[in-house]
């Protein structure tokens, strides 16, 4: 009797730690889902402001898509997008120029790019589909992408 009991001990025990294993595999694959749509949504909210500004400079687009994501993401207005992320703003795209991957080729058309590239490290839990498999190497960045359309000018 006592050898059964030691047998269910041992079997729960390899049953609970699969169990905790799958769970934070779960929890990591939804995290990283997570951050990959808050991102998202960042990127194309700065891609509608961009679009919604008037004729800039690079650097005034840089800093109203900035101001953008600050306030998708609830940050603090002091957070400096530049430091923490890759953050790159192109206009004047044509669709086929999105489409074809040629950034800043064609300079006539009305569509807006903003892509953030950022490393995982801050967000990532344990990092299991990101990590290269050379230990020096370091992993690629994530890119979450907006596109907008930019409106013309309202007539007064």
């Amino acid at each position: 009797m006592r050898a059964r009991r030691g047998s269910t001990a041992v079997e729960t025990a390899v049953a609970i730690s699969a169990l905790v294993f799958a769970f934070a595999g779960l929890m990591e694959i939804v995290h990283t889902a997570w951050v990959g749509d808050t991102m998202g949504r960042a990127a194309r909210a700065a891609a509608r402001a961009v679009a919604l500004a008037p004729e800039g400079n690079a650097g005034t687009l840089d800093s109203v898509a900035c101001a953008a994501i600050r306030r998708e993401l609830a940050l603090a207005e002091d957070f400096d997008c530049g430091a923490n992320w890759t953050l790159t703003v192109d206009t004047g795209l044509t669709p086929e120029a999105l489409l074809d991957g040629e950034n800043g080729a064609e300079a006539d058309g009305d569509m807006v790019l903003v892509q953030i590239a950022w490393r995982r490290e801050p967000w990532d839990l344990g990092g299991l589909p990101a990590r290269p498999h050379p230990e020096d190497a370091e992993p690629p960045p994530a890119i979450a992408v907006g596109v907008a359309r930019q409106e013309p000018a309202a007539e007064s």
